[in-house]
């Protein structure tokens, strides 16, 4: 290369400083600055770290690696995979064109792109730091370029963006996504770099699992806090989850032979297929913390072994990331959308994307899915900073589809680490969690080498309300994402230390919520008896309402009818055969679907199970429910019978689409509500 020359990167070689932009427009809200001392080296064929550090010897060059960003056992590590690896200059001065020129002629033709650092205002050490990929561009318009080529493939897993690759050898992204915007026929915002962290984004990752646990391990006491488990009547004694229900862990990749986790079948990988850049088979071993998140959100219950995951019997669809791209999150959440997971947990940070923005609120309007992250650690406040604009809460769980979690410890107080102000949604237990981690590398004893007993972080708490959602799910598979959250956000208890409990002062939509707390710490068992319907489940077979006026009703949404369609078909099938129960349950269920009216469920779910409405119906049973301010829906009656009894019965009358039905409704306060659905004579 010529001193003055145009490289391969497309960037002015002037001989002396290697010259990228000295600031890049990220979008348009946002200006980043370069980090002249550190580069992105990216290699064409995977080289193990031990082997690839010692080559950076007499090139002034040294891998990354900051001590001071891991002396907490909470910090991040920097982000290094087997094809990319961070490096920084020895000096500290800038990077010299002759130290990339011996880097290149070090690893000769491997070299893929050499590319440059970038720091995100606000941002301080290297959590700020990141790399936009020189050989990917995504557009929201489709272009055609004689340097770009659509990645078909990894389009289809998009929303609003499609991805182009670099095919030009002698220019870059930055050099092409400036021409693009030259031309006018784009935005800022509508042409984007594929940003990569310098530091692995989980919000937490044990520097060693072989510690001692401190203090010793105090069993499944989150569980017990929350009310999913333990002594009384909890959460599990209603359901511990339904293996329909997929919960997606969308983190480093889980030990896929652990015994005490349940996979879901045919989506078992390690990491996102075919969304990844790096090679499973070369580069990818299963971390900690994605195990350990899987195990608090999901560890097989009743197996005689380990622990229980706050929704044992629903099933993980583990997906893996390698770069921590954009473009690899984006995959990864809509991959997990489209393969049927009804909840994501994302227990990282990343800098906010607008790419990773408009795939969040693809998955949770358009696949109604319940999105989950980590609040993050930095014991910070989530207002927008004053300077930046940027949410203090970590991204993504300060995007508002999201349910941001902070963390909570034995007393029930805020962690000294957890984040905190307008973004936060629920806390969670963060501290001395029990849970599954990467086979033989656990510290609990007699309960095996193949746990952990002190996960700790807002990494912890986020699949607790990860595996909440899976239960409200599980007992009520018709609830929309937006009911969950709401259930979930509306249950919560209003814990806190002495100061936090003074701070639930301002209203929002689903309750009291404080600026230190969010809505509270979750409770279990509230948020199950919530979703909780009349409905459902069904203890009775008898006979169903015909079909023929209400399936006939235009109101009715066309994929719905056609359910309802098919459902009295089998239904009608499975009576001949004397086998109905099943398709009884599928009937009942779309036909809730259709006529399901909130205030009705309140009836009987919290009406029918208060004790003080039992008394008053024992007093005075004609004017019970207007006493007790009872607002009934528009075409519902209700009848109340055997109310001197243990289990008190409602005769509920609504309105199914075009036709008329009763609903005999029995409450019990340990085994919930049974119907029976049928045509009024």
């Amino acid at each position: 290369m010529d001193s003055g020359s145009e490289n391969s990167y497309g960037v002015e070689d002037t001989g002396s400083e290697y010259c990228f932009p000295s600031e890049l427009v990220r979008d348009s809200k946002t200006t980043v600055t370069l980090d002249p001392t550190r580069l992105l080296l990216g290699l064409k064929d995977p080289i193990d770290i031990d082997a690839f550090a010692p080559r950076l010897r007499g090139l002034e060059l040294t891998l990354e690696g900051d001590p001071r960003d891991r002396e907490s056992s909470i910090a991040p590590r920097v982000n290094h995979t087997t094809r990319r690896y961070w490096v920084r200059s020895l000096s500290g001065d800038a990077a010299r064109s002759d130290i990339l020129r011996a880097a290149e002629d070090q690893f000769g033709d491997n070299v893929d792109w050499i590319a440059p650092v970038y720091v995100y205002p606000g941002e301080s050490g290297l959590s700020g730091r990141y790399c936009p990929l020189p050989d990917v561009l995504l557009i929201k318009e489709p272009v055609e370029h004689p340097s770009l080529r659509e990645d078909t493939e990894r389009s289809r897993y998009m929303i609003c963006y499609r991805y182009y690759r670099v095919v030009d050898p002698t220019t870059s992204a930055y050099e092409l996504r400036t021409r693009l915007l030259d031309n006018g026929d784009h935005t800022v915002d509508g042409v984007q770099f594929d940003s990569m962290p310098m530091l692995s984004p989980y919000s937490y990752e044990p520097l060693d699992t072989f510690y001692k646990a401190d203090p010793p391990y105090l069993g499944q006491w989150n569980m017990v806090k929350v009310d999913a488990g333990g002594p009384g009547v909890t959460a599990w004694d209603w359901t511990r989850g339904d293996p329909g229900v997929k919960i997606a862990v969308i983190d480093s990749g889980c030990d896929l032979t652990h015994p005490d986790l349940a996979y879901v079948a045919g989506k078992t990988w390690g990491i996102s297929p075919g969304i990844g850049e790096e090679d499973p088979a070369t580069s990818f071993a299963p971390r900690g913390h994605g195990t350990m998140v899987a195990g608090v959100a999901a560890a097989t219950t009743d197996s005689l072994k380990g622990i229980s995951g706050m929704a044992g019997l629903c099933k993980i669809m583990p997906i893996g990331l390698t770069t921590l791209s954009d473009s690899e999150i984006t995959n990864a959440i809509i991959f997990a959308s489209y393969s049927g997971a009804r909840v994501i947990n994302m227990s990282f940070r990343v800098l906010p994307s607008l790419l990773v923005d408009a795939q969040i609120q693809g998955s949770h309007n358009y696949y109604d899915v319940v999105l989950c992250a980590s609040a993050g650690n930095g014991d910070k406040p989530g207002d927008l900073d004053n300077s930046t604009g940027k949410p203090a809460t970590d991204f993504p769980a300060s995007n508002k589809y999201v349910i941001a979690v902070g963390a909570t410890d034995q007393n029930d107080h805020r962690t000294s680490w957890s984040n905190f102000e307008s973004e936060i949604s629920v806390m969670a237990p963060g501290t001395a969690i029990p849970t599954t981690t990467v086979r033989g590398t656990g510290n609990m004893g007699e309960v095996g080498n193949d746990y952990t007993s002190d996960f700790r972080g807002t990494s912890a708490a986020a699949p607790h309300v990860a595996g909440l959602a899976a239960l409200i799910i599980s007992r009520n598979t018709s609830l929309t994402n937006v009911k969950v959250r709401e259930i979930i956000e509306s249950t919560a208890d209003k814990v806190g230390n002495a100061y936090d409990v003074k701070t639930y002062n301002e209203l929002r939509p689903n309750g009291k919520w404080s600026r230190m707390m969010g809505y509270g710490r979750i409770n279990a068992y509230d948020a199950v008896i919530r979703a909780t319907t009349p409905w459902w489940p069904l203890r009775s077979a008898g006979s169903v309402l015909a079909p023929e006026s209400a399936v006939s009703d235009e109101s009715i949404p066309p994929l719905l009818a056609e359910r309802l369609e098919r459902a009295v078909q089998a239904h009608e099938t499975a009576l001949a055969d004397g086998v109905a129960s099943s398709t009884l349950e599928e009937l009942h269920r779309t036909l809730v679907v259709l006529g399901r009216n909130d205030r009705v469920r309140l009836l009987v779910r919290e009406v029918m199970g208060s004790t003080a409405f039992q008394e008053l119906l024992r007093r005075d049973r004609e004017t019970a429910l207007t006493t007790f301010g009872v607002d009934l829906p528009k075409n519902v009656s209700v009848r109340l019978l055997d109310v001197d009894g243990e289990q008190p019965t409602a005769i509920v009358r609504f309105s199914v689409a075009a036709g008329r039905l009763i609903a005999d409704v029995d409450w019990h306060p340990r085994h919930g509500v049974s119907t029976r659905v049928r045509r009024e004579n």
